[in-house]
C-alpha cells in the first residue's frame, strides 16, 4: 500500500439526553510520505480514538529500533507504540470529549538520508460526576438517625502533545537521532459536597457544605540526542546519548467549608476558608556512553 488514500466519517445523534457521536479519519500514503488525521467529538463517554483507527494512522512502517514491544500501555497497547501519543487515561463520570490527532512521516533531502516522523494531539474533556448517599442508623445509640449526602464534581482537562523523531543516516555506519517532545495540560475542577445528619430525616442535627476548587497548568519537554556508530567488525558498536528534560507546574486551590451543629437547642457555626498555591520547576540533564562488542 505505497500509494493510497482512504478514510471514513461517522455521525450519530439521538436519545432523550441529546447524545451525539461524530468523527472521522483520513490517511494518505505516497511512497515514503504518510499523512493521517483523526478527529472526534461526543458526549457518550468515549474519551479515546478507536484502536483500529490509531494503529492505521500511526503505522509508519519504521520501528526505528523501538518496535511495538512493551506492556502496560493504555488500552493494552505497548508502552513504546506510537499510538500512545494519542491516548489519555480514562476518567469516570459523564464525559464530553473533543479530540484531534495528526501524524506525518517522510524521508527528506536529495539523498533521502533524513527520516522525519511527527505527531500532534489535542484532547479536551469535560467530566461530570454526581453521587448521592442515604444512610439509616438502627443502633440503640443512633436510633432514627439519617445521613444524607450529595456530591457534584465537574472537571475540564485540556491536553496538547507534540512529538518528533528525526533520524539522519550519515552513512552506512553512522546514525544520528534527535527526539524532542512537548506536552501541556490545563486542568480545572470544582467539587461541591452537601451533607447532613438528621433525626427521622426531618430535624437537622448537623450539616456541612464543602466547596473545593483546583486549577493546574503544566508544561513538560524533553530532548534526546543519540549517536550510533557501527564498526567494520560485525557486532561491534559504540553510541553516545544526551538527554535533557524539564517540567513546570502551577497549581492553585481553594477550600471553603461551612459547618453547623445543634446541641441542646444551641446552634454552633464554624467555617474554613483556605487558599493554596504551589509552583514547581525541574530541569534534568544526563549523558550516557555505551560500547557493545563481540569476538
Amino acid at each position: 500500500m505505497n500509494n493510497s488514500k482512504f478514510g471514513r466519517v461517522f455521525a450519530g445523534y439521538g436519545g432523550k439526553n441529546n447524545r451525539y457521536n461524530i468523527g472521522g479519519n483520513y490517511n494518505s500514503f505516497k511512497g515514503d510520505k504518510r499523512f493521517s488525521v483523526l478527529a472526534m467529538s461526543n458526549n457518550i463517554k468515549q474519551q479515546n480514538f478507536n484502536i483500529q483507527d490509531l494503529v492505521g494512522a500511526t503505522n509508519t512502517g519504521n520501528t526505528g529500533g523501538s518496535g511495538n514491544s512493551g506492556r502496560g500501555g493504555p488500552n493494552g497497547i505497548g508502552r513504546n507504540n506510537p499510538a500512545n501519543n494519542f491516548l489519555v487515561g480514562q476518567q469516570n463520570g459523564i464525559a464530553t470529549t473533543t479530540a484531534l490527532g495528526l501524524n506525518y512521516a517522510d524521508k527528506i533531502g536529495k539523498q533521502r538520508k533524513v527520516t522525519l516522523t511527527g505527531s500532534y494531539f489535542f484532547n479536551g474533556t469535560k467530566n461530570v460526576n454526581e453521587s448521592s448517599a442515604i444512610r439509616n442508623y438502627i443502633s440503640s445509640n443512633d436510633s432514627n438517625l439519617v445521613y444524607n449526602e450529595n456530591k457534584n464534581t465537574t472537571s475540564k482537562n485540556f491536553n496538547n502533545r507534540v512529538n518528533l523523531r528525526i533520524e539522519y543516516a550519515i552513512d552506512s555506519s553512522n546514525l544520528l537521532t534527535f527526539t524532542p517532545s512537548f506536552t501541556s495540560q490545563n486542568y480545572n475542577s470544582t467539587s461541591i459536597l452537601d451533607a447532613a445528619n438528621s433525626k427521622n430525616n426531618t430535624a437537622i442535627i448537623n450539616s456541612t457544605n464543602n466547596t473545593q476548587t483546583s486549577k493546574q497548568v503544566g508544561f513538560n519537554f524533553s530532548n534526546d540526542i543519540l549517536y550510533q556508530h557501527k564498526f567494520a567488525k560485525k557486532g561491534r558498536t559504540i553510541s553516545f546519548n544526551l538527554n535533557t528534560s524539564g517540567n513546570f507546574k502551577n497549581t492553585n486551590g481553594t477550600l471553603f467549608t461551612y459547618n453547623q451543629f445543634e446541641t441542646d437547642s444551641t446552634i454552633t457555626v464554624d467555617s474554613i476558608d483556605q487558599k493554596s498555591t504551589l509552583k514547581t520547576k525541574k530541569l534534568y540533564g544526563w549523558r550516557k556512553y555505551n560500547v557493545h562488542r563481540t569476538y
